[in-house]
């Protein structure tokens, strides 16, 4: 029924929503935690770069130097910590009840959460199942259409192979799907559509019957645009993280290399002040680029109308 598909895609935007709001928390908390770090690298530098000025090995500006720092990384821990809870209060607000603090992420990287992650060889047929669809389809049945000619008519034109069937598309072609596919004007070879001109003088039932169809085959669009996109940035998400991750590393490494050096008193601050910057950017970038691929993963789960099990209960 119309009605239960439209509960369904409450449901379905309801959980994705809180899952956006669970996985935001967690990556401010991870930013929260950063930050607390380089707090305290910041203070453990300035406190031997003062004892380094009593002992005549430092200069006052080197002090004020990594003093700015070191207030600096305050502030960052302080903005953090509002973000976080600000981030709690919305999720709680969600979830319409007091959240177990328990049950909340520490930080993004410790993934106390799971999100499946999604195949992209599932059956494209899986878009059947999003609520949108599955409401439009029962407008069809009230309009008295045919659904299934509809459909084999209107997926194939969505650029999906026609000769193989529905079970035998993949998301995965969702890809290559030409953008022309995504037209939003109604083909007039479609078998609801069959007599063209004679169609003009349909009572008010056939212009429902026409009009149900365009929704059907708008719902269609709208899943296949959303789906593709999705599935299109997955790749370069992972990528990218991957790649921050290495980073992040090697600036990590650098840091620690800075620091040793520097109570060796073999470097000045500035390259401990530089290295410090460039861990701090590098950590914060690869929790920016974790938390867009989670979400990336909830975008996805929301666009297949609430992942690849038959929803239709």
């Amino acid at each position: 029924m119309a009605s239960e598909a439209g509960a369904q895609a409450a449901r379905v935007s309801l959980i994705a929503e809180t899952a956006n709001a669970y996985l935001t928390l967690a990556a401010d908390r991870s930013q929260l935690a950063a930050a607390r770090a380089t707090r305290q690298s910041a203070e453990r530098s300035l406190a031997l770069t003062r004892e380094r000025l009593r002992l005549g090995a430092a200069s006052a500006l080197d002090v004020s130097a990594m003093n700015t720092v070191a207030q600096q990384a305050r502030a960052d821990v302080a903005r953090y910590q509002g973000l976080a809870e600000r981030d709690r209060l919305a999720l709680q607000l969600l979830v319409g009840a007091e959240l177990d603090e328990a049950r909340l992420p520490a930080a993004l990287e410790d993934k106390p959460y799971t999100l499946a992650a999604l195949p992209v060889d599932a059956p494209a047929d899986a878009l059947l199942r999003r609520p949108d669809v599955r409401q439009a389809e029962s407008l069809l049945r009230g309009a008295h259409a045919d659904v299934a000619a509809a459909r084999a008519g209107l997926w194939p034109k969505l650029g999906l192979s026609a000769s193989s069937g529905l079970s035998g598309v993949t998301l995965a072609g969702l890809l290559n799907t030409p953008a022309r596919a995504l037209s939003l004007a109604l083909d007039a070879s479609l078998p609801l559509l069959d007599g063209g001109a004679a169609r003009a003088g349909a009572d008010q039932a056939e212009a429902q019957r026409l009009a149900a169809l365009a929704a059907y085959e708008k719902a269609l669009q709208s899943g296949f645009r959303e789906v593709a996109d999705a599935l299109s940035q997955r790749q370069a998400l992972a990528e990218e993280k991957q790649a921050r991750q290495a980073t992040l590393a090697s600036a990590e490494t650098s840091l620690r290399l800075a620091e040793a050096r520097y109570r060796q008193g073999l470097d000045g601050y500035l390259s401990l002040l530089e290295a410090q910057r460039t861990a701090q950017s590098a950590r914060q970038q690869w929790i920016s680029a974790s938390l867009a691929e989670a979400e990336n993963m909830a975008a996805l789960y929301r666009s297949l109308g609430g992942g690849l099990e038959d929803g239709s209960g």
